[in-house]
């Protein structure tokens, strides 16, 4: 990492923060919270592709290859879920 007072480093800007589009509806029946789990996890896996481009796009590619495994964790937990639920 950079070391305060090297001169070298930038200032960091925050993300804007995206209006969060995705269904906010809940339900009550097992399908319905399981399909709403299942768009929880997509829109996060979404957001978290976007850092790792945004993040690229900027040079900072450790912290873009940090996003792409949370990213990576995030859908192969996904699968797991989406196994068990049609074993069940």
């Amino acid at each position: 990492g950079k070391r305060p007072g090297t001169g070298g480093a930038r200032a960091r800007s925050k993300r804007a923060k995206q209006p969060d589009n995705r269904s906010t509806i809940t339900t009550t029946t097992a399908t319905a919270a399981t399909v709403n789990v299942y768009d929880a996890v997509l829109g996060e896996a979404q957001d978290l592709l976007n850092a790792a481009q945004e993040a690229q796009a900027l040079g900072r590619l450790k912290m873009a290859a940090a996003y792409q495994l949370l990213l990576h964790a995030r859908l192969v937990g996904l699968g797991k879920r989406f196994d068990r639920a049609r074993i069940a």
